[in-house]
């Protein structure tokens, strides 16, 4: 019977069906403020625009005071028409909301060490306040 079920999974693994592909998520969503103005980095082939994001958490300490936690994020844009529409538009201290995914990536610096990094590839930018945005552009 054991040498029947394996010989039936050996044909199902042979046999010329599909493989299937297990599915997974990477979102992030993000509103905060751009920490300087954006910058635009990478090669000619390949550009993008960068720059941080601040976005902060409220929570009770243990006396009960209020207090504030402020993470950074390292966003960069390779969509053409969004990384130059948030280059050309928002400045620092524009409150943006955006969605993307993380990535992970790594490089050797001029010393011979390697880096590692973490960055927000965002795929959609919205321009949460009158200041920045598009605002410029009706005006």
């Amino acid at each position: 019977m054991l040498r029947r079920s394996l010989i039936s999974v050996a044909q199902r693994w042979m046999s010329s069906e599909p493989t299937r592909v297990e599915k997974s998520v990477n979102k992030v969503v993000l509103i905060g403020r751009i920490g300087r103005e954006p910058e635009m980095r990478g090669s000619q082939e390949n550009p993008c625009t960068a720059f941080p994001l601040a976005t902060s958490e409220n929570f009770k300490d243990k006396t009960g005071e209020y207090q504030q936690k402020t993470q950074w994020h390292r966003i960069v844009i390779f969509r053409p028409w969004l990384k130059d529409t948030v280059y050309t538009y928002a400045k620092k201290g524009s409150r943006i909301y955006l969605e993307g995914k993380i990535e992970y990536g790594q490089y050797t610096d001029d010393d011979g060490n390697t880096n590692f990094t973490t960055s927000v590839v965002a795929d959609d930018v919205i321009f949460l306040d009158h200041r920045s945005g598009w605002t410029y552009w009706l005006e």
